[in-house]
């Protein structure tokens, strides 16, 4: 897999899923797609809180499907896409609307 570096918009459905559009830096004239249902919630005071099992397509086209776990830092969230149980990417994030989150990320290390 490629290296990736981007940006994720997601918009928070009522049902709590995850509805993404992201761009790499290497290929910005691309628009990518996510979705995120939560598994469960860790937090009971923040429902952003907590693992989702998530698919999209990667920057080689092809569509993967894995988990995003959210946890919260302070004021951001810390995102972690992972296949197989293995961090893919990491991202750092923030709402930036009533129903809207938006990350960046890169590849993990």
């Amino acid at each position: 897999m490629r290296d990736a570096k981007g940006t994720v918009v997601y918009q928070i459905e009522e049902d709590g899923c995850l509805n993404g559009l992201y761009r790499n830096e290497d290929q910005p004239q691309k628009t990518y797609n996510e979705i995120a249902r939560q598994t469960e919630c860790t937090d009971d005071t923040d429902a952003l809180v907590g693992s989702y099992i998530a698919s999209w397509i990667d920057i080689d086209d092809t569509v993967k499907v894995g988990t995003l776990i959210i946890t919260k830092d302070k004021k951001d969230y810390d995102l972690v896409w992972s296949i197989d149980d293995k961090p893919v990417y990491k991202g750092k994030g923030k709402l930036t609307g009533a129903n809207q989150l938006t990350a960046s990320f890169a590849t993990a290390r």
